[in-house]
């Protein structure tokens, strides 16, 4: 490859072999590696891939207003993996968008299905007062239920309400109890106390 794409990390799955309107991908990132002259590390955003290239590849990529082969200042084996990896594309600059937040949503969706997650509620009455809390409000409105504190018998309910959203998962869905986040940390040590 003639010494332009120095490295590999990464695959991506699919190819585009079409050299016809191509175009630079709006989703590249350039990271200038300071500790070897010549040499730029690219990430593709979505696709994933990472190579490190050196100045005349990155300017192409940059610079570069035909992106055929033919016109194109490097080998035809770097002119293809820049395709095959998604730093050359033929999808618009709309198109791109539209998949990458197609990609976002079915990430996130999958992501919904697989992980659950549970805060508990310590208490309302925390005592840090910060000036951007979105819970001010909350404090300030109404000292009736913001005293009131995370109790046994309720942690016993949360733990139960639980085991019964496990129980009712489809086979092979999981809930990740151990990822579950405490809010008014404080207040636990004026419980054990």
């Amino acid at each position: 490859m003639e010494g332009e794409i120095l490295e590999k990390a990464g695959d991506i799955q699919s190819t585009n072999s079409c050299t016809t309107n191509l175009r630079a991908s709006s989703y590249i990132v350039d990271v200038k590696i300071e500790s070897e002259q010549n040499k730029h590390l690219l990430i593709h955003g979505y696709t994933g891939a990472m190579d490190v290239v050196n100045t005349t590849v990155l300017e192409y990529l940059k610079t570069g207003v035909d992106f055929s082969e033919n016109a194109a200042p490097v080998s035809k084996s770097t002119f293809d993996i820049l395709q095959k990896r998604g730093y050359l594309t033929t999808k618009t600059e709309e198109e791109e968008r539209e998949y990458v937040i197609k990609f976002a949503d079915l990430l996130h969706q999958t992501q919904k299905k697989i992980h659950k997650s549970f805060m508990f509620m310590v208490a309302y009455d925390c005592n840090f007062r910060c000036s951007y809390c979105y819970e001010s409000k909350v404090l300030n409105n109404s000292r009736k239920w913001t005293g009131r504190v995370f109790t046994k018998q309720m942690v016993d309910k949360a733990y139960h309400a639980i085991s019964m959203i496990e129980s009712e998962l489809k086979k092979g869905e999981t809930v990740i109890t151990s990822d579950m986040s405490r809010y008014s940390d404080e207040m636990i040590l004026k419980i054990r106390d």
